[in-house]
């Protein structure tokens, strides 16, 4: 075990496939108790589970709002569609977290999107509810390339012309660079 005492507080330092991780350890009070906790670090390393938040509990409405808008604005030339498409999802999902959202949860979302009427007393667009979705699939794409621990159900829906999937969760893969396709449970 690699754990020194510097000071008051206990340290850990060690290399997992050449990268250095090192940190203080101020909980701990004796020897034993570094170990362990330099145990714990280490398992959550091979698990790959080490550093990533814990978005489980995060409303989807904050991360929209604190992550996802200021992405889009930064890096996006429509992100003003972005703005009130994902105003509408934050007032349909509202208190829901990303634990809560499910594929009937989605497809619930999809019909009253679709059967909805608008300002100009007219049936929805198609094309609307599919952008709506389209957003909601960035949404949770985001939360997975900053590789937060989220558990996301990824239904097998298909937009309304059902000719593509839209709530899919794409992802790259690590060796190829190549896109996947992930549909079903994904724990990330």
């Amino acid at each position: 075990m690699s754990v020194y005492k510097r000071g008051s507080h206990w340290h850990y330092r060690f290399r997992v496939r050449r990268v250095r991780y090192r940190g203080a350890l101020p909980e701990a009070s004796t020897k034993w108790e570094a170990e362990q906790a330099e145990s714990k670090i280490k398992q959550e390393i091979f698990e790959g589970r080490f550093g990533l938040v814990d978005l489980g509990s995060e409303r989807l409405a904050d991360f929209i709002s604190k992550t996802f808008l200021p992405w889009s604005k930064a890096n996006k030339r429509s992100w003003r569609h972005d703005v009130f498409r994902a105003r509408t999802i934050c007032d349909y999902f509202g208190t829901k977290t990303f634990r809560e959202m499910s594929p009937l949860l989605i497809e619930k979302f999809k019909r009253d999107r679709r059967e909805s009427i608008t300002r100009r007393e007219k049936v929805r667009s198609p094309a609307s509810v599919n952008h709506e979705l389209t957003l909601l699939s960035k949404i949770f794409n985001l939360a997975i390339d900053y590789r937060l621990r989220i558990r996301i159900h990824a239904p097998k829906s298909r937009s309304t012309n059902s000719t593509t999937s839209v709530i899919a969760i794409c992802y790259r893969k690590k060796n190829h660079g190549s896109w996947r396709r992930s549909v079903g449970h994904v724990l990330i």
